[in-house]
């Protein structure tokens, strides 16, 4: 094999590995919000309440900021992809 065709084929590699990632971090992305719809609704207790409602947040915004860096390292990765032809 070519280096070209070794260097496309780990850009590849390292292509799936992030979509990989952005899709573990959109589960948890939907999960988080689950969780801070079913606070409003399940729990009436209000210690309950307020710890469940800061997990789901925390879950929400950290899952969030890890998509929107991993949909980032897909887009440069295809550019990449494409210079290589």
């Amino acid at each position: 094999m070519n280096k070209l065709n070794l260097k496309k084929n780990r850009l590849d590699l390292e292509y799936r590995w992030e979509l990989q990632n952005a899709n573990i971090f959109l589960s948890l992305l939907t999960i988080g919000l689950v969780a801070f719809l079913s606070s409003f609704i399940f729990l009436k207790d209000k210690d309950f309440f307020n710890f469940g409602l800061i997990t789901a947040f925390i879950i929400f915004i950290s899952s969030l900021i890890m998509y929107k860096e991993k949909s980032k390292r897909l887009s440069k990765i295809l550019n990449e992809i494409e210079e290589l032809k």
